[in-house]
């Protein structure tokens, strides 16, 4: 069982912030750090939020993009307006493969697609005129991680057609159409940062004679957009108790070759990092029973990517308010309001002795019943900043006194 043998307190005022704090799991807490006031003056990251609001994943009504907003959408922009200073879009639902083979335009991709880049490029425009830009894409499916993403054609999520349905990562027409796709985003958005890819080890543990195929399509497209736009960010999104091994596909498979291969989750990180600017992580300790976090939870990601010599960041993240029944293991995992302020408050003091270069919290509103009520489908519904009628939590108030303190990042 998770507890809390600690708090951690959050600033009442900026310069009263004093970070002791943190640690959760397994009844233990470790004290992180003992930063003063006088040290505390700017943070170096920026702080973001994704934009998928809870009520409606692809913000769509059967006739379209959704107008006027969704109240979640309102819900969720009102955090970006008023608690980040970026703004993350992240595009899981499908690539349009044929057409991205042909064209680096959006304008030759499915109409529903452009207009679903027109919501948002219209509201990035309206409502975070100042807020830099964050777009995560992937080549992988996302429900399974094990082959190519789907089809993004009139609708998003469309099986994909011959013969895009047996080519492997490296092929020949997936790397150009790839690239193609690539290229068309940053047009289109202007991002600061990009994601290329969103919790690649992922497949790595669940089809790891993919793998090789999927390094090459992942430093094909790498050099090919550092050399078009060597100002944008581009990297690799890692998810972190996947490199760990607390997970049960990657522990399964690390003991299945421990022998031969004794490091084989770390290390193959750290190859696909070869061809990254940042090591950005995907962390959600929640959903490891049993997970321990210490003062020490991310030493293993600030050594791999000191190795490679780039910044830590954070893709994405969250806790969950409420306990969580788990459904393939039936195991309950405990959350709650007061863990939820305390992981908050914990990864915001990493980010500042780490000196991260973002911090995505990436549910902004709880999902809710949104999706459902089986346990599958409550993954998110409590790990959002605010409850799904708008109203705040205790950890959006740490949130907002990291906030606040000036940002003195990187241009």
């Amino acid at each position: 069982m998770f507890s809390i043998a600690r708090r951690c307190e959050a600033a009442a005022s900026l310069l009263g912030l004093v970070v002791c704090c943190v640690v959760i799991g397994g009844g233990t807490l470790a004290t992180a750090s003992g930063v003063s006031a006088q040290e505390v003056v700017h943070r170096p990251f920026l702080m973001g939020i994704n934009t998928v609001p809870y009520d409606s994943y692809h913000f769509y009504t059967s006739g379209g993009i959704s107008t006027p907003l969704t109240p979640g959408f309102e819900h969720t922009l009102n955090l970006l307006e008023n608690h980040a200073d970026l703004v993350s879009h992240s595009f899981q639902d499908g690539v349009p493969w044929p057409e991205a083979l042909n064209s680096s335009d959006y304008r030759d991709y499915s109409r529903d697609l452009q207009q679903f880049w027109e919501m948002l490029r219209a509201v990035d425009e309206s409502r975070l005129p100042g807020h830099q830009r964050y777009i995560v894409l992937n080549p992988i499916n996302s429900i399974g991680f094990t082959e190519l993403a789907p089809y993004w054609g009139q609708t998003p999520r469309m099986a994909l057609p011959a013969p895009w349905d047996g080519y492997d990562f490296n092929h020949p027409d997936v790397k150009q159409a790839y690239l193609n796709y690539v290229i068309a985003v940053i047009k289109f958005f202007q991002p600061k940062y990009l994601a290329i890819n969103m919790e690649a080890n992922i497949l790595l543990a669940r089809a790891p004679s993919r793998w090789t195929a999927f390094k090459e399509l992942n430093a094909y497209i790498y050099d090919q957009v550092k050399l078009r736009y060597p100002n944008v960010v581009v990297f690799s999104s890692i998810q972190y108790e996947h490199m760990l091994g607390l997970h049960s596909w990657s522990h399964d498979l690390a003991e299945a070759v421990k022998t031969d291969y004794p490091n084989v989750l770390e290390n193959e990180v750290s190859l696909l990092l070869q061809h990254s600017d940042l090591m950005a992580l995907s962390t959600f300790p929640y959903m490891v029973q049993g997970n321990i976090v210490g003062a020490d939870y991310f030493a293993r990601a600030y050594a791999v990517a000191s190795a490679a010599g780039i910044p830590v960041a954070i893709d994405q993240t969250g806790y969950i308010s409420e306990d969580y029944l788990y459904a393939p293991l039936n195991t309950l995992l405990p959350g709650s309001e007061a863990l939820q302020n305390d992981f908050t408050g914990f990864l915001l003091v990493q980010a500042l002795l780490g000196r991260f270069v973002f911090v995505i919290n990436f549910i902004g509103v709880d999902y809710g019943t949104q999706f459902g009520t089986n346990p599958a489908d409550l993954t998110w519904a409590t790990a959002g900043l605010v409850r799904t009628d708008g109203t705040p939590k205790p950890a959006l108030t740490t949130w907002g006194a990291f906030f606040d303190l000036p940002y003195a990042g990187d241009p």
